[in-house]
Parts: C-alpha cells; structure tokens; sequence
C-alpha cells in the first residue's frame, strides 16, 4: 500500500507508510423534537472525508522504507508548508485502496523525539470539492436597456384627437402615463374636458 499526495506540479510518496489509517465520514443529519410525536431525524448531504496521516519522514535511507528517499526530513516539512500556504487542493492517493481524493491540510504538526533527524508527523487531511458557479444574465439589465429606449422617444409636439380619446387617454398614449391629463388641458386652454372635437390638434 503507498500514500502518495500529488499537486500540479509534483507528486510525492511518503517512504514510510502510516501501519493504519482510518477514513470519518458521515451525514450532516439534523434531530428535531416534533409535539406530540417525538424526535425525529432528517437526513443530510454527506460530510466532507477526514484522514488523519501519523508517520515519519526518514534522514536516511532506511531497509524498511518503500521508495527511494529524495527529500530530506526539513525539505519536506517545506513542501508541506508551502501547499498550505498555497491554499490550493491536491490528490490524496493510496494505492490498494478506492482513496483517490481531492482534499486539503487541515493541520500539519512535526517534530523530532529519537535524535536520528526522522521528522515524525501528523497529517489532518480533509476531502475537498470544487463549486462551480454558474453566471447568470439579470433581468434588470433588461429592464433597464428597456426604460433608456422608452426614455430616449421623442415627445410629439402635437396630437389630433380621434374618435374615444379623453384627455386621459391622449396623455397616456403620448406621455406614458394619465397623470399629464390636467396638464394637457390647462396648456391648451380647454375649459371642458369632455368637448373634445374628432380631428382637433392638441399640443403636447
């Protein structure tokens, strides 16, 4: 079995495996207590995986070990350091296994206790997945390109009246709206709204 974590730009194995390791997974499931029923329990997505790595990272080339050791203890513990300070995900793979899973670091906690220059560590690592987030066209652009081109009309400096036309009326279709119909009335000097004469020509 080998642990392998692989970026973008590399891939490294670790050269002595953890002896175990074990994978935490569950639902984000929600206990309620319903009134004259009891508790009950809503099932959730599925949590994000945890693994935790505990092992040591070699000085020297030991019988034991699964690959070739490249780094040095330190060189390592830098690696480490720079994919979390990158913040960008990688791929946890162990081979005999079905783990094959983008995630990211938790925590990374080393240290020396033997006086060989083995770094022993632990490595929390948790599943990660990507959102892609769809764009979307607002229908307020719309909205608004529609308003600059009512807007943008020319008022007709004149109207004649046809046949069911009020001053109400003649206002909206000129203006937009019926609130201009009192105006239309005292700009063309008409004492009674309801005489309006088929054909006659009323300035807007």
């Amino acid at each position: 079995m080998e642990f392998w974590i692989k970026t973008e730009s590399e891939a490294i194995q670790l050269p002595v495996p953890p002896s175990d390791f074990e994978k935490a997974t569950g639902l984000n499931n929600t206990t309620t207590n319903i009134v004259g029923f009891g508790e009950i329990n809503i099932l959730g997505k599925k949590k994000l995986g945890t693994i935790p790595i505990k092992t040591f990272w070699p000085n020297q080339q030991y019988d034991f070990c699964d690959c070739t050791v490249t780094l040095k203890p330190y060189e390592f513990v830098e690696k480490i350091e720079e994919l979390m300070e990158s913040a960008k995900a990688f791929r946890l793979i162990i081979t005999d296994t079905s783990i094959n899973m983008l995630c990211g670091i938790e925590t990374f906690n080393y240290g020396e206790n033997d006086g060989t220059g083995d770094i022993y560590f632990t490595l929390e690592i948790k599943e990660y997945k990507n959102i892609t987030v769809k764009e979307t066209t607002s229908n307020s652009t719309t909205k608004n390109t529609d308003l600059k081109a009512r807007d943008s009309k020319t008022t007709p400096s004149t109207y004649k009246v046809v046949k069911g036309d009020s001053l109400y009326l003649i206002s909206k279709k000129v203006y937009g709206t019926g609130n201009k119909a009192k105006e239309l009335q005292t700009k063309n000097g008409i004492k009674n709204p309801n005489s309006l004469k088929i054909g006659q020509v009323l300035k807007t």
